[in-house]
């Protein structure tokens, strides 16, 4: 019974200095993202006349929005993108590839959440916002929101 207590004893002893005697595998850096395809279009809901946001084949968003007072401006969905201030005062970004379909968003400058000057306004879940459609009709209601072309895909045969 001595020899089994010792061996539960041992046996996790023995397990970690195995674990720790494994190579680690170097972290490395994320690869770059690949420029974005510069055939960026206004989208389909924005305000009239206004040529920002955009959208490209690749299904990014370009952000620019007017602010030059601010000290930062980002849209915080899709894990953040921080938008970049050019000597006219604008601040420009653009998204990774997105889903298709309606994506609701917020611009934040200085810490206030705003709706996209440039996007027509909606309202839904339960607050009110802007929003861009590229590819489907915008939703009767729904706060900012971010449009994507939708692929033509069989859905069934008739």
């Amino acid at each position: 019974m001595r020899a089994a207590s010792m061996g539960f004893v041992l046996l996790p002893l023995l397990a970690g200095r195995i674990a720790l005697a494994q190579a680690t595998q170097p972290q490395t850096e994320p690869a770059q993202a690949a420029p974005a395809v510069e055939d960026f279009k206004p989208a389909s809901s924005n305000q009239g006349g206004k040529e920002y946001p955009q959208v490209n084949s690749e299904r990014r968003a370009r952000f620019r929005i007017v602010a030059p007072q601010a000290q930062s401006v980002r849209v915080p969905e899709w894990g953040g993108i921080t938008l970049t201030k050019g000597e006219d005062g604008a601040w420009v970004g653009t998204t990774r590839p997105l889903d298709e379909g309606f994506h609701y968003y917020r611009i934040n400058i200085d810490g206030a959440d705003v709706p996209d000057p440039g996007s027509k306004f909606f309202y839904g879940a339960s607050r009110w916002g802007t929003g861009r459609n590229r590819g489907r009709k915008p939703a009767a209601r729904g706060p900012s929101l971010l449009g994507l072309p939708s692929r033509s895909v069989p859905r069934g045969v008739n």
